[in-house]
């Protein structure tokens, strides 16, 4: 964020505008608490300008992420069954896990079958795979979401903003129409509900382009929204979609690693 802060302007996801200097924004996906306790202090502290994406189903719940769930089912410490076997979505799903290579596998695997399921679909396998590994469902310290009372102090730091990022976080290209109004709406009218003013951003979950489509981006002009983050690496040029900006995820890398990658996108 330092060397950030020194070597661009860095906009405001909302205001994010073409100029005639180099310009960054920055943004986090999902709404984990370490936004709050680790990432926070230190936006603030080199004044650094900051969006927050939340799906807010899970906002004040003791639950982790499906997709850490996952994680901790199959990668985590302990011993597992030699054969997990379940039933999703009303079809038999066996999957070897007598081996580290095979319980990567079973998670790769899951990763991929899930994020396709419906809530309820998604939920009945989890139960089904937590119960198999002995895993408890409350979140571990690492892995905590956002409450309420947190999301309202982010509120009121002048230069971190807050936007939608559906309620359940599911594919929305997976979804009617309608479900997706559903989701976008609910996460940007429940969010404002929290922090008691207008929420005018958005993320599409995972936001690669087969994870959204034309009716995702229609929702978003629907609601009024000014900016959308997609998840696909690119530069927001004069001619961008303000509804599919484009964004780099960024690694565990140390500061050369960051400078390599930013320096493919960015003349330094």
């Amino acid at each position: 964020m330092r060397w950030l802060s020194r070597t661009f302007e860095v906009q405001e996801f909302e205001r994010c505008r073409v100029g005639r200097r180099a310009a960054i924004v920055v943004t986090f996906d999902d709404g984990y608490l370490d936004n709050w306790e680790v990432a926070k202090p230190i936006l603030e502290r080199h004044g650094v300008p900051a969006t927050i994406f939340v799906a807010t189903g899970y906002v004040g719940t003791s639950r982790e992420f499906w997709w850490d769930e996952l994680e901790r089912v199959f990668l985590t410490g302990g011993d597992r069954p030699r054969m997990f076997s379940g039933c999703v979505a009303g079809k038999q799903l066996t999957l070897e896990t007598s081996s580290p290579e095979g319980l990567m596998a079973a998670y790769n695997y899951a990763l991929s079958l899930i994020k396709t399921l419906q809530v309820a679909e998604r939920e009945a396998i989890l139960d089904q795979m937590r119960v198999w590994a002995g895993t408890p469902a409350t979140a571990r310290e690492s892995h905590q979401i956002m409450g309420r009372e947190e999301l309202r102090e982010l509120a009121r730091c002048s230069r971190i903003g807050l936007g939608g990022h559906t309620v359940e976080h599911q594919l929305l290209s997976s979804l009617s129409p309608d479900e997706q109004w559903r989701q976008i709406k609910g996460s940007c009218e429940q969010l404002s509900g929290i922090i008691g003013r207008e929420v005018r951003t958005f993320s599409y979950p995972f936001g690669g382009r087969s994870d959204y489509n034309r009716w995702s981006v229609e929702v978003c002009k629907s609601l009024g929204l000014s900016r959308v983050a997609a998840n696909f690496p690119g530069q927001l040029r004069r001619w961008t979609s303000h509804f599919e900006i484009p964004r780099m995820i960024v690694r565990d890398w140390n500061l050369e690693m960051f400078k390599e990658k930013i320096g493919k996108y960015m003349v330094l």
